[in-house]
């Protein structure tokens, strides 16, 4: 066994093993993995007004996320980013297709078709 002296005497290694492992139990809640740097991790239910709200885009996901943490880590919480700049992007997309076609309608005398309504419409 092995065992470290200090001022106040001598301290077992295995209990302060124990005790920093216990310190430090911050697991990401999509990948679960440990996260030991501060600058690593992020809270799910954050406060900060930042360009991600973790905890929305959680709840929107495909899937299931299960509450097991309150943190996320980087690459997590960079995935979730990068998931919702795609999201943006495809949105915007969407916009600007619509808006061409919608403008090359009127073009060719045809009137735009709200998605409802689209009898002889092939799509």
């Amino acid at each position: 066994m092995h065992l470290y002296s200090c001022d106040k005497g001598v301290v077992n290694i295995y209990s302060f093993e124990l005790i920093f492992k216990s310190m430090s139990l911050f697991k990401c809640i999509l990948c679960f993995k440990e996260i030991e740097k501060d600058y690593e991790r992020f809270l799910v239910q954050s406060k900060k007004k930042t360009i991600l709200d973790v905890n929305f885009t959680l709840t929107n996901l495909d899937f299931r996320v299960y509450a097991s943490s309150e943190y996320i880590c980087r690459q997590c919480h960079g995935l979730l980013e990068k998931r919702n700049n795609l999201q943006q992007n495809l949105e915007e997309l969407q916009k600007s297709m619509k808006i061409n076609y919608a403008t090359n309608l009127k073009k060719v005398g045809l009137v735009f078709p709200p998605k409802n309504s689209l009898e002889g419409a092939h799509y």
